[in-house]
């Protein structure tokens, strides 16, 4: 696909948070493979990380994510397999389990947070700490908005 001259020049705010989603989702998941996480996909990674350190539950999961909930329940079923997750009370029923993060998930979003900090520090580095600093706290208060659309489709 070939990007119009203008378009690279004159980039809308969609092109340039996917462009930073990308190169930062890039890196996390090359970290992850690196470490030996190469079965955790983008999917799972975005079901994982809104897990939260206490158990939870698939509905409270499918609230959070909004995201089909047979598509929740695939997703949960493949992070127990891979031992991400881990069922409690025994339940392997993935549509209305409870679910805690793994030994391995923990392992996994360590790495994550520190693919995610040295991306955060590059970004800081190449535009200025004032400059990051002032993004953030833009992305920042844009971020309710988001959560509050996200859930009104």
């Amino acid at each position: 696909m070939t990007i119009p001259a203008e378009a690279e020049s004159n980039p809308n705010i969609g092109s340039l948070l996917s462009a930073s989603y990308h190169l930062m989702m890039g890196r996390i998941l090359g970290d992850l493979s690196a470490a030996g996480h190469k079965d955790l996909t983008k999917t799972a990674l975005h079901v994982l990380v809104r897990m939260g350190s206490q158990p939870t539950t698939a509905d409270v999961l499918w609230q959070r994510l909004q995201i089909p909930r047979q598509i929740l329940a695939n997703l949960l079923g493949l992070l127990a397999e891979n031992e991400y997750v881990s069922a409690l009370d025994n339940s392997r029923q993935t549509n209305s389990g409870s679910f805690q993060i793994a030994e391995r998930g923990i392992a996994a979003l360590k790495i994550v947070e520190s693919a995610q900090s040295k991306v955060e520090a590059e970004w800081a580095a190449d535009i200025g700490e004032e400059s990051y600093a002032k993004l953030r706290r833009g992305l920042l208060a844009l971020f309710p908005a988001a959560l509050r659309q996200s859930t009104h489709k």
